[in-house]
């Protein structure tokens, strides 16, 4: 079930190798107002967790964005997360990353083969990405992300990232199925 979005494979032992620890994608958590909780509270603590993930050698992916979120340095004491990054590959459609693959693929495609890096990484897996999201409905994978536990947020209930999908999958010549296209 981990391997799911931590990655990895399964050995002839049973054992899984190549997984890898998440980064916390501190702007994708809602914070209460509860004092003490607020994310201007935890930053410190957030970054904290974030510089023992870079410490685990997560690879490329995972210290890209964990170096975009601070640029600062995660090892820096007091060093905050910053909002907004967009990987440098892709400049050609950053709508489409922070709409859709931002919020809705990043975090697990992180530890993945498909990393999402940049958009050529996405370019020409219409089909693929057809197939999974709107026919199979298995992507978006985690409860949240996919829309359905009942807060009116995820992929489902996001009409523009619905629209901004269909938009890319028209542009790489394939016909969508989603509801706002």
């Amino acid at each position: 079930m981990c391997m799911a979005c931590h990655g990895g494979t399964y050995t002839s032992a049973n054992d899984v190798m190549g997984s890898r620890f998440l980064p916390f994608d501190v702007f994708s958590f809602r914070y209460p107002d509860a004092a003490g909780w607020s994310f201007d509270e935890q930053q410190e603590r957030l970054r904290k967790l974030n510089a023992i993930v870079a410490s685990t050698d997560p690879g490329p992916p995972i210290l890209d964005l964990i170096g975009g979120m601070y640029p600062g340095g995660v090892t820096n004491e007091g060093s905050t997360a910053v909002d907004g990054y967009v990987p440098a590959g892709w400049s050609g459609d950053p709508t489409l990353y922070t709409g859709v693959v931002r919020p809705y693929c990043r975090t697990c495609h992180l530890a993945q083969p498909a990393t999402f890096m940049s958009l050529s990484d996405f370019q020409g897996l219409g089909e693929q990405i057809k197939t999974l999201v709107c026919d199979k409905h298995d992507m978006p994978h985690a409860q949240v992300p996919y829309g359905v536990d009942g807060t009116k947020i995820g992929f489902w209930n996001d009409r523009v990232a619905q629209q901004d999908l269909g938009n890319f999958l028209k542009s790489q010549g394939v016909a969508s199925c989603l509801p706002s296209d």
